[in-house]
Formats: structure tokens, C-alpha cells, sequence
């Protein structure tokens, strides 16, 4: 987001530096000690070269979200992959938690039976 801010602003610079050479060639047009075809040529070629300097202004940025694009799915895919694998040691503990419940209520009743022989033994 930085980066993009900064880019920002350098062609918000540019912008205006490209307006004041349009402002100076047309003065230079107005000029009639001035050829105003080269001055004209002139500045079609320095109008080409921004143009490809504005393109690969545009090619980076674009590469610049695709990597950040890219690197936010990776981060939801791992999040989702991380989320999916507590899912299941949460589920694993679960039905851990269920076996030892169920042990334990086994335990109880075999307590129980084991109570109530010893105190039917007593009563003979």
C-alpha cells in the first residue's frame, strides 16, 4: 500500500512537471524565431517516451497487486488449512472425551456392581 502511494505521487508530480513542458513548447510554438516543427517533433518524441514510461508504470502496478493479491489468498489458504486441522484435533479430542466418558460410566457401574455384592455377602 506504501509502494502504491508512493507511485502515487510521483506521477502526480509528473503530471504537473509534463503540464508546464506543454505550457513552455506551446510558448516556443508562438515563437517566431523558433522552428515549431522540431519543437513539435521534439516533443511527440518526449510524448512517446512518457507514454512507455506510463505503461510500465501501469505493468508494475498490476504486477504489484497480483503479488499482493496472491500472497493474501496464500494467507486465507493456510488460514483455512490451519482452521480445518483444529476442526479435526478438536473432533479427535471430542470423541477422546466421549471414549473417556464412557469408561468412566462403565467403571461407575462396575463400582456399583461390586458395592452391591459386597453388601449383599455382608447381609448372609
Amino acid at each position: 500500500a506504501a509502494a502504491l502511494g508512493a507511485l502515487q505521487a510521483t506521477e502526480d508530480s509528473e503530471a504537473a512537471h509534463e503540464q508546464a513542458k506543454l505550457k513552455a513548447v506551446l510558448a516556443s510554438c508562438m515563437d517566431p524565431s523558433v522552428d515549431a516543427n522540431a519543437v513539435l517533433e521534439a516533443t511527440v518524441n518526449d510524448a512517446r517516451r512518457e507514454f512507455q514510461r506510463q505503461r510500465e508504470r501501469v505493468i508494475q502496478r498490476s504486477r504489484m497487486r497480483i503479488d499482493q493479491d496472491r500472497k493474501s489468498q496464500m494467507s486465507a489458504e493456510e488460514s483455512m488449512k490451519s482452521m480445518k486441522e483444529k476442526q479435526k484435533d478438536d473432533m479427535k479430542a471430542s470423541m477422546d472425551l466421549t471414549g473417556a466418558i464412557k469408561d468412566t460410566m462403565e467403571g461407575i457401574r462396575a463400582l456399583e456392581q461390586h458395592r452391591a455384592s459386597q453388601a449383599a455377602k455382608l447381609k448372609e
